[in-house]
């Protein structure tokens, strides 16, 4: 992706997983399969919550860990509704740009009303 989502389905795809030094990571997720909390507002209307969390880790092409994030706050989507259509806009940051080179984006996503993890590997470049 170029820039961040603006919603659903709503999004400028990278044609490319080569990156310039200091340019963000950004990428889209659409979750299928997650579960709902069902909880009430302060006035007792049933409502449903979609709550994800996330961590990555950044590897070199040989596998050795370079860094990463635990804990990524997400946040949570509160809904009259058991919402089908939702997306992730996941951005890694070069607060300090990498050092030219291929990498692996190892991104691990939880549906915290079922526990359940799912992992997304992706192949870059920074050139």
């Amino acid at each position: 992706m170029t820039s961040e989502p603006s919603g659903f389905g709503i999004y400028e795809e990278k044609n490319s997983t080569s990156y310039s030094p200091g340019e963000s990571i950004i990428l889209y997720i659409e979750p299928v399969g997650f579960e709902y909390n069902n909880i009430t507002d302060e006035d007792g209307t049933p409502l449903f919550s979609i709550d994800f969390g996330a961590s990555f880790l950044i590897t070199s092409s040989n596998g050795t860990i370079l860094g990463g994030q635990e804990n990524v706050p997400i946040g949570n989507i509160i809904s009259h509704n058991q919402n089908k259509e939702v997306f992730i806009p996941f951005t890694v940051t070069q607060s300090v740009p990498f050092p030219t080179g291929d990498y692996v984006i190892i991104y691990k996503i939880t549906d915290e009303n079922s526990g359940k993890t799912f992992e997304l590997n992706k192949n870059i470049s920074i050139k």
